[in-house]
């Protein structure tokens, strides 16, 4: 019972590609992966960063937009580390919003694209990344991703979560996003980059800002596996975020396995993994142990927390199909204390927590 390889993974924060916090680009952190044998970092590509126009050619040229992204990919191929790239909010050009949504105060980058079919500006967005990082099966490549993750949690940060009527959009739009990014990734004969979605929020709150983590897995995989007859291939993997998971210690339910059953209920298969894993995969793309959301002493109690997780992952039922782990941040974010590391903040801070040194860095990684 339990994974047999667990791949480790550190999610680095959006400032590194949108520029706003140059401690979370992957140079700025290259380091740490080595120091506690990282294989996995998690990036960003910021679609309205990446594409601030419609114009097609901006995908290609250089010196252009991607260099940023580029450049930090190029950094961690140097020192054998496999970036999963996820796709973060929209352009105003794509969705044709340009205001905060009413009500929840969202703002219109992260309303989902107007479109999402074939020929939609998003799929011809995923096709040049798959294209752009799939090493050398692609000529013009600008380096090696594991895997483009299609989306950031949804249930979460996008919108409209519903239509004008309640009923639920946003699992609608997702469930294209996957079939015609499968379809997308098929055609172009790739192997990897691998797909990941749809990296979900682990809440349970419902309001019309979050769709509860559990509703939205199910419609989903409803929309997807019975209206669409969508069937997953080998080279998609299913993505789920799982702090709770983490903060809840050695007694709480694990959402994740929630998640795994109704993919095995749904006959969801895809990415089949290493000899001995147990499909239907789940990568853990995000998580971790929020000091806002532990007891004190919170530094040491985070340590705890990751330890107790994996310990379930590896050695009990709570780890069966658990492909990747991952932390949220090496460096943590004074809005979101999730980190490994105390923040970087003007030159100055940045220590290792007892999460890193005494957790994090033994922890074997597959």
């Amino acid at each position: 019972m339990g994974s047999p390889y667990l791949r480790k993974c550190v999610a680095l924060g959006q400032g590194g590609i949108i520029g706003d916090t140059p401690s979370q680009s992957f140079q700025n952190n290259s380091a740490f992966f080595v120091d506690t044998g990282t294989q996995y970092a998690r990036l960003w590509a910021d679609w309205p960063t990446l594409q601030p126009s419609s114009d097609p050619n901006l995908l290609g040229v250089k010196p252009g937009p991607f260099d940023i992204l580029d450049s930090q990919v190029q950094a961690a191929n140097a020192i054998g580390i496999s970036p999963v790239i996820t796709i973060w909010r929209c352009p105003t050009w794509a969705s044709g919003v340009t205001t905060n949504e009413p009500g929840t105060n969202k703002p219109p980058q992260r309303h989902t694209p107007a479109a999402v079919d074939a020929n939609s500006p998003y799929i011809k967005f995923v096709g040049h990344l798959l294209t752009r990082y799939a090493g050398a099966a692609w000529s013009g490549s600008q380096g090696t991703a594991l895997a483009i993750e299609l989306c950031n949690e949804p249930n979460y940060e996008m919108w409209p979560l519903y239509t004008s009527t309640g009923s639920d959009n946003i699992s609608c739009v997702v469930a294209q996003m996957i079939s015609n990014a499968q379809a997308k990734h098929d055609g172009l004969g790739l192997s990897f980059p691998l797909l990941f979605a749809p990296g979900t929020s682990d809440s349970t709150a419902n309001s019309a800002s979050v769709m509860p983590y559990n509703t939205f897995t199910s419609n989903l995989l409803g929309i997807l596996m019975d209206t669409l007859a969508f069937r997953p291939g080998n080279w998609i993997g299913w993505s789920h975020h799982n702090y709770n998971d983490i903060e809840g210690g050695l007694w709480g339910a694990s959402r994740t396995q929630v998640v795994r059953s109704k993919l095995i209920a749904k006959g969801w298969t895809g990415t089949s993994g290493a000899p001995g894993e147990q499909p239907p995969l789940i990568y853990l793309t995000e998580g971790g142990a929020r000091l806002n959301a532990i007891p004190p002493p919170a530094t040491t109690n985070q340590a705890v927390a990751i330890l107790t997780a994996r310990d379930r992952l590896k050695n009990y039922a709570d780890g069966n199909g658990v492909a990747m782990f991952s932390n949220y941040l090496f460096y943590s974010s004074p809005t979101f204390d999730s980190g490994l590391r105390d923040p970087f903040v003007s030159m100055t801070g940045g220590a290792a927590r007892p999460a890193y040194t005494s957790v994090w860095k033994p922890m074997p990684s597959w």
